[in-house]
């Protein structure tokens, strides 16, 4: 790995081109030299999207059981407080 220089984002924005200054043709055929490139999907790719589609709602899953278990411990520390000023008073 490359040690990564400190670059602001002004910089990296002034080195994308504009889309009407760019060879479309060029594009094009650069495009399509990729897609030549390219196999043809198989049934390990299948597998592995759908690997990844098992993952994301894992942690879709996960991120929804945070937010109940957050949910759940303000309420308590919220019943907590208000038992303890009722005891006070």
């Amino acid at each position: 790995m490359g040690k990564v220089e400190n670059i602001n984002q002004e910089e990296i924005i002034t080195t994308y081109a504009r889309y009407e200054d760019v060879d479309k043709a060029q594009l094009e055929r650069d495009i399509d030299e990729i897609k030549a490139q390219m196999k043809v999907p198989d049934e390990e790719d299948f597998q592995h999207l759908l690997k990844m589609e098992r993952w994301g709602r894992i942690a879709t899953f996960s991120g929804y059981g945070l937010i109940f278990r957050n949910w759940v411990s303000s309420f308590l520390v919220y019943r907590d407080y208000c038992c303890t000023i009722d005891q006070y008073r």
